[in-house]
């Protein structure tokens, strides 16, 4: 087997009776991705950060831009409770909008035969990985544009794969 990094897709495996295409991304949620650099900025500064994280302020609208407020945001003292299936509708709401962009990216190409999408799940952080696996095959639009793309989705979910082959 050989791999071959490229841009169009990520990665191009060649093995013995052919070759297939992987898109690789990472998910995660734009506020979670700008408050991990908020945290490591802290940590290099010396300033203080919270032991344990709750991330789930970080899911509303509001946006909190100073270091201050995002740290005071991310400590679990000020952190309220997930309700019902908030942090899989969460976890949807970014698996859809990873898609989409992937789709929209890969629909481009001039070879999409054999197209694996490859997303690494840094979302799921209190979401039942199970449940939300479900929600996401049950999005008919999403999977039917996503088929029309790729031959195989593929996600990496807390040291687990989940797998949706189209092709």
């Amino acid at each position: 087997m050989r791999i071959v990094h490229q841009d169009a897709p990520d990665f191009v495996l060649h093995h013995g009776s052919g070759s297939f295409g992987v898109e690789v991304v990472e998910a995660i949620p734009r506020q979670l991705a700008h408050a991990y650099a908020v945290v490591n900025a802290a940590i290099e500064a010396g300033e203080p950060v919270p032991d344990v994280m709750s991330f789930r302020h970080l899911q509303s609208e509001r946006k909190s831009t100073t270091r201050k407020a995002i740290l005071g945001r991310i400590d679990p003292r000020n952190a309220d409770p997930w309700l019902g299936d908030e942090p899989e509708r969460l976890w949807l709401d970014v698996m859809r909008r990873v898609i989409e962009n992937k789709c929209s990216k890969a629909s481009r190409y001039g070879n999409r035969e054999n197209l694996h999408l490859l997303i690494t799940d840094e979302v799921a952080s209190g979401a039942d990985p199970e449940r939300a696996w479900r929600l996401l095959l049950d999005q008919h639009d999403l999977m039917a544009a996503s088929g029309a793309t790729f031959a195989a989705i593929h996600v990496l979910s807390q040291r687990k794969l989940y797998s949706r082959r189209f092709a």
